[in-house]
């Protein structure tokens, strides 16, 4: 083998363990929004997925087309993880005002174990298969999302906490 055949199937190979990575995290993400929207009972057209606006620097959508988890969700090299938007709309399609509460998600990867991270927490080791560990971080969020309404903060970007929308 020359070393440019060597040098291809590193780069092939490298490739592929990306693709396999991204693949573990989306499935990883989906799995965990389904078990967060099982836990609090929220409907599934109640979850909206929102991609990151770089320029805006925000989580949102510029129409009201649903996105998919593949469209919304972005990898930031720099810090080494995923993210996604999450909108828990509060009301009704045809309510007015609109309530609801957005905020960032972000999972990091190493070696098949993930770490997630979502409003204002930080980032937590989590294992979707221990259903305690995951109950726990599920009324963690809760408790966050709660007291978003009671005590809400206007100059929370959604990135890093809760942004409210009445």
């Amino acid at each position: 083998m020359s070393r440019y055949e060597e040098l291809a199937e590193v780069a092939k190979g490298a490739e592929q363990k990306l693709s396999d990575r991204n693949k573990r995290v989306l499935k990883f993400v989906a799995q965990f929004l389904n078990k967060f929207s099982s836990y609090c009972g929220i409907p599934s057209d109640r979850l909206k997925l929102l991609p990151w606006v770089e320029e805006e620097q925000v989580f949102q959508a510029r129409t009201d087309e649903l996105i998919g988890l593949p469209q919304a969700i972005h990898f930031d090299e720099k810090n080494d993880e995923w993210g996604i938007g999450v909108c828990i709309i509060l009301t009704s399609s045809n309510s007015f005002p609109r309530r609801a509460v957005t905020s960032g998600l972000f999972v990091k990867e190493d070696d098949y174990h993930y770490s997630i991270r979502m409003g204002a927490l930080d980032f937590k080791q989590i294992d979707l298969n221990v259903q305690p560990q995951c109950e726990d971080y599920f009324e963690s969020i809760f408790k966050q999302l709660k007291e978003a309404f009671e005590k809400p903060r206007r100059n929370t970007n959604g990135k890093y906490g809760f942004r409210i929308e009445t």
